[in-house]
């Protein structure tokens, strides 16, 4: 019995994601941002820069929510620096999650860390790193902070019979590794997953790290998490806890998901799933389009989850702002949709020619029509009952009935507020209709789902890994689903399906 699967395991190993290059990578911008990188951090290890790294080490925060691909982009941006300049560096990555304490972690860290140095004929720590140990790792009691001071000073434990660590001594032994023409690469993953207090430990041994030339430590994190427990740790307010941070890293790396991104994952897991299946419908009458059916399913789950979070931001804001919440700042596609509004439902004095109103019906007697601004004027003005209407926009009704794109109606729309047309015979607004419609949705909505190019509520609540079960929780009914003849009545068929499925993965 074959099963179509509704949850998959992300079954790509850690060795596998350490194979990833550029072209691994999704998002243009995030691929040009690393490139710039790339290019950077060659230029400070071998190049015109090369005096900066032989002086002390770098830091490169990989700022992203998790989910994101921060772990992917710090090996694509490895390899990539290996294509440029193979056998220059060495890599050393650890989880940071601890088995025991963080001091453990830490310890078997930094005692991995001089092996390697030494089985790689780089350099002989091994009479400093235990002092290095002592130095890097949390004693009971802290000193007070601030962020002012610059990178983490905490007190240090000298309780056992050892030397002060003597800093000159290995800052010169690194130092002559770089006239080796090496530089050690550190990745330090799953820092945002500790707790506050381990990661001020953690941050200690990487300021710790940071004072030996050519060392680059890659920090995969979600700055805000980071931030917060800084903050909580040290008792610092926000800017501080934030200023702490900066201060001790030398470059950031912002990996975000863009609305294409997560189209793309959409779109490709539900093309590959659907195979053969993935057929095209042609919809409306007298002027038809041909869409793709994974084409379609998208814009109709983007509409329901930009509406959908609008909402919810709107139902735990005390006084909620609809100038804010339907704008660019918010999204774009929302901006667009009120733009339309707006530009179609202007007195007709006002109205250019080449406007189109888009009629829609006044009622359900059929004897009028009037523009699709009109429609909805809360949305349109961002005000009175806009929250009411986005509610509206969810339902069936309001996307699988039609919009007609008949020319003479269009036209005469565009010189009257409302049109209204005999109830029988060849000019009735009956028969135009029914000669010239397209679903509401496909002719008006999905248009602007197509555009959108912002959407922060979308790329801030869900990461590629989302959508992409999102995908996998649709195809298996998708895939057996008989669209209805009609229109209307498939249109409602296909929004419904979407919306049950986006609820139940929503909770």
């Amino acid at each position: 019995m074959s099963i179509d699967a509704i949850y998959t395991f992300d079954g790509e190993s850690y060795e596998e994601l350490k194979q990833k290059t550029l072209e691994g990578i999704s998002g243009e911008k995030l691929k040009q941002e690393l490139a710039f990188f790339k290019s950077n951090i060659t230029d400070l290890s071998t190049g015109n820069q090369k005096g900066s790294l032989d002086k002390r080490g770098f830091v490169v925060a990989l700022n992203g929510a998790w989910g994101t691909g921060k772990s992917t982009a710090a090996w694509a941006l490895i390899n990539e620096l290996d294509k440029d300049l193979p056998d220059h560096f060495v890599v050393i990555d650890r989880s940071l999650l601890p088995f025991g304490s963080v001091n453990e972690s830490i310890s078997t860290f930094l005692n991995d860390f001089a092996t390697v140095l030494k089985n790689e004929n780089l350099v002989d720590i091994s009479s400093e790193i235990d002092q290095f140990i002592l130095e890097s790792t949390p004693v009971v009691e802290k000193l007070g902070v601030t962020a002012s001071l610059g990178p983490i000073s905490l007190s240090k434990n000298f309780g056992k019979s050892r030397n002060a660590l003597n800093t000159n001594t290995l800052i010169n032994k690194f130092k002559r590794l770089r006239t080796k023409s090496k530089a050690i690469i550190i990745v330090l993953d799953d820092l945002d997953r500790l707790r506050p207090s381990e990661v001020v430990d953690v941050l200690r041994m990487v300021e710790k790290l940071r004072v030996l030339p050519g060392v680059v430590v890659l920090l995969p994190m979600f700055k805000k998490i980071i931030n917060e427990a800084i903050k909580n740790d040290l008792h610092l307010d926000g800017p501080s806890a934030a200023t702490f941070m900066r201060k001790l890293t030398d470059a950031e790396i912002n990996i975000e998901n863009d609305i294409e991104d997560l189209k793309s994952s959409f779109s490709e897991t539900l093309k590959d799933l659907l195979g053969d299946e993935d057929q095209k419908r042609t919809w409306g009458v007298g002027k038809t389009r041909e869409i793709q059916l994974s084409d379609l399913v998208w814009a109709l789950l983007l509409h329901i989850m930009v509406i959908s979070e609008t909402i919810s931001t709107a139902n735990t804001t005390e006084n909620p702002n609809a100038n804010l919440l339907i704008s660019n700042s918010n999204s774009n596609y929302l901006q667009k949709m009120t733009d339309l509004f707006r530009e179609s439902s202007y007195e007709p004095r006002q109205r250019p020619s080449v406007e189109h109103p888009y009629p829609v019906w006044i009622n359900s007697g059929g004897e009028k029509m009037t523009s699709i601004g009109a429609r909805w004027p809360g949305i349109r003005d961002r005000n009175g009952n806009w929250l009411g209407e986005l509610n509206e926009l969810l339902g069936w009704g309001n996307n699988a009935s039609v919009v007609t794109t008949d020319e003479s109606v269009i036209n005469s729309l565009r010189s009257a507020v409302e049109v209204e047309f005999t109830k029988d015979g060849e000019d009735s607004i009956k028969a135009k209709e029914e000669a010239s419609h397209m679903p509401i949705f496909i002719e008006v909505f999905m248009q602007l789902a197509e555009t959108t190019d912002s959407e922060p509520l979308l790329t801030e609540n869900y990461k590629r890994r989302d959508i992409n079960i999102l995908a996998r929780k649709i195809v298996p009914e998708l895939k057996g689903m008989t669209l209805d003849t009609r229109d209307e009545d498939a249109m409602r068929q296909l929004l419904e399906f979407v919306k049950s499925k986006y609820d139940q993965f929503r909770g």
